[in-house]
């Protein structure tokens, strides 16, 4: 049985006498000691006396100059964790991602409230908002919405795994991380719940046949570009921008994004892409060989440039129409695109603009080495490219269940 500590020595306290006062003490032998100010408590996370006395005093200092921000910093209210990890998690990653997580933020503030205590998040608060999203009763900012509206904000099994993944993202930030020396939660309560996932996910990939129609017609989309004070129409650069695409997997804004500098050419067969870690989703930084076809489409664009007084002093690949300062943005490229499709009288592939254009890359080349494969399409978990992204067909498993061979119960004399 574990006797209660009654020895007057093992006390403590240090500070400024008053408010900013820090005591500490332990009630059991060998337990946690806990630090108690401002008629708060909370634990230290040690069982040493001398360490607590020591840690005791950081903790004087920082409530002497910090106060009350200091002390509800002790409580991981949704609103203090949530702007937390906007400012010092969220501008680590791409920037599409970090406009998903503002609009994350949204969500969650919206549907917990910025008081709502992190740490006792429970099953019934996590089951409420799978049902809200799913039903489409709050749209994806966490605005509530009327009965008879809500049919065209329902959302699949996946957009909410997302915006709970994003939670426990938070939640297993906030365990690590906080503005003190102590982390902002001692436990991810979500760790417990389920996050659902789809059945049957809805991943598009784009096909030769289609490809090749789209492709046909892309060199008929035109785009209005001002030099020397004149409007002109031209050629938009959707034929090159879809054989980058169609040759290296790569994101569509990482394409867009490429810069004369990042081209190699007088290195390997063909060449090489420096694809820069500001345009990584993972914000890793990759140097790839390129084949012959996207040589072909590049060396094109490049001669396009240098006959053009317009783009040639640019330093993107791809400059805007209207701003050499600036690169095609992914809304003008995906309106060209959906310009060849209709000429090409081909239908939209739902949920999919350019990614189907990744999948088919990854599809391709499921025969090669998935380790290289990965890395030459910009994928830094090999499991995501296998997982999410190469996709299995029907001549490809035609082909494995007509090629078997048979096994054999030992070595024999033909072998």
């Amino acid at each position: 049985m574990v006797k209660r500590n009654s020895n007057p020595a093992l006390s403590f306290s240090t500070g400024e006498w008053g408010r900013n006062r820090v005591s500490i003490r332990r009630d059991f032998d060998g337990a946690y000691i806990y630090a108690r100010a401002r008629g708060r408590e909370w634990s230290l996370r040690t069982t040493d006396w001398e360490e607590g006395k020591r840690l005791a005093e950081k903790l004087a200092l920082k409530i002497r100059s910090q106060g009350e921000l200091f002390l509800n910093s002790r409580v991981p209210k949704v609103g203090l964790v949530m702007g937390l990890y906007l400012k010092h998690h969220s501008p680590r990653k791409a920037k599409g991602e970090q406009k998903s997580d503002k609009r994350r933020v949204d969500l969650w503030i919206r549907f917990l409230g910025k008081e709502y205590d992190l740490s006792k998040l429970d099953r019934r608060k996590w089951e409420e908002m799978i049902d809200l999203r799913t039903s489409g009763a709050i749209t994806s900012r966490g605005h509530w919405v009327p009965e008879d509206q809500r049919d065209k904000h329902k959302v699949r099994a996946a957009t909410v795994g997302a915006d709970l993944n994003f939670l426990r993202s938070v939640c297993n930030w906030a365990t690590k991380e906080g503005p003190t020396d102590n982390p902002l939660m001692k436990s991810n309560p979500t760790l417990r719940f389920e996050i659902p996932s789809e059945l049957n996910p809805r991943r598009p990939v784009e096909t030769e046949d289609r490809f090749q129609k789209v492709r046909a017609k892309a060199a008929e989309i035109t785009m209005e570009v001002t030099w020397s004070g004149k409007a002109r129409d031209v050629p938009t650069y959707l034929p090159v921008i879809l054989d980058v695409a169609n040759g290296t997997g790569r994101r569509v804004n990482a394409i867009l994004a490429l810069r004369i500098e990042d081209l190699r050419f007088d290195e390997g067969p063909c060449g090489l892409i420096r694809w820069p870690a500001t345009t990584d989703k993972k914000k890793q930084e990759w140097t790839v060989p390129i084949s012959p076809e996207v040589r072909a489409a590049i060396d094109a664009q490049l001669e396009r440039r240098a006959a053009c007084e317009y783009m040639s002093t640019s330093p993107w690949l791809f400059p805007a129409p209207r701003s050499l300062k600036k690169h095609v943005r992914m809304e003008t490229a995906t309106a060209w695109l959906n310009q060849a499709q209709e000429l090409a009288e081909v239908p939209k592939l739902e949920r999919g603009n350019w990614h189907p254009f990744r999948r088919k890359w990854a599809s391709e080349r499921k025969h090669v080495s998935h380790v290289d494969a990965a890395a030459a399409g910009g994928w830094k978990d090999v499991r995501t490219f296998t997982d999410c992204y190469a996709q299995a067909d029907l001549p490809t498993m035609y082909e494995v269940v007509t090629n078997a061979k048979p096994r054999k119960e030992d070595f024999g004399e033909d072998d």
